[in-house]
């Protein structure tokens, strides 16, 4: 079925099973005038289930065509749910003369998963934060990250129970073992049985950890408002 689509409108749509509860939102509509499209449709989604823990589960910038929204989308829906910017996709996607997606949202969802299922960063950082829930006065209750894209931990954000914090980056020490990095081993390593946004390892101690990946902006708000 047609819609009247336009920008700003987000739709629920038909999932994969492990998306449920995902929504697409239409963030730009332009002529297209290629393959035989009219128009393409620039689209972002959240809510989605990926393979990799540590991909963020959301697409970005997708520009797919009406052929796909009329055999995804569902319902209008209203909501406060923040998407991600698809400034940068369209950038890139306009520089290179991209095409445009004629397959379901469902299956846009599948390939970008496959895509990013070995994915641990090619070329940016990428910003992690542990919740830790314990009694103990002198360790801290919660960590963010800065980590290479090779697992190194190059600045890291303590909060301890008191309120205090220690920011500390590579920067800060001359004798690091090069490539520097602020912890032993491989970040991704360490945390590879930790799933992403469940809180893990209370075995009745009261003791457990929240991994989540966060917004490389938060962290540097963090950073320059605490440290400079």
């Amino acid at each position: 079925m047609t819609h009247p689509y336009a920008a700003g409108q987000v739709w629920t749509y038909r999932t994969r099973p492990q998306d449920e509860g995902s929504l697409v939102k239409i963030q730009l509509v332009e002529p297209y005038g290629r393959e035989g499209l009219d128009k393409v449709f620039h689209v972002s989604l959240i809510g989605l289930t990926f393979e990799n823990g540590y991909v963020r589960p959301e697409v970005a910038h997708a520009p797919v065509s009406r052929e796909t929204l009329d055999a995804s989308v569902l319902e209008r829906v209203e909501t406060e749910d923040e998407f991600p910017n698809h400034a940068e996709g369209l950038m890139s996607w306009r520089e290179g003369e991209g095409g445009v997606f004629t397959i379901t949202l469902a299956e846009l969802a599948a390939m970008f998963d496959q895509v990013t299922a070995g994915f641990v960063g090619e070329t940016d950082n990428l910003y992690f934060r542990t919740d830790w829930t314990h009694g103990r006065p002198d360790d801290p209750v919660s960590v963010m990250y800065e980590v290479a894209p090779d697992g190194r931990v190059l600045r890291t954000m303590h909060v301890f129970p008191d309120g205090g914090g220690v920011l500390t980056s590579v920067e800060d020490f001359e004798d690091l073992p090069q490539p520097a990095s602020l912890v032993d081993g491989n970040f991704f390593g360490t945390w590879k049985d930790v799933p992403l946004g469940e809180p893990y390892g209370d075995q009745g101690d009261g003791e457990s950890v929240l991994l989540t990946q966060r917004d490389p902006r938060e962290f540097a708000e963090l950073w320059d408002a605490n440290r400079g």
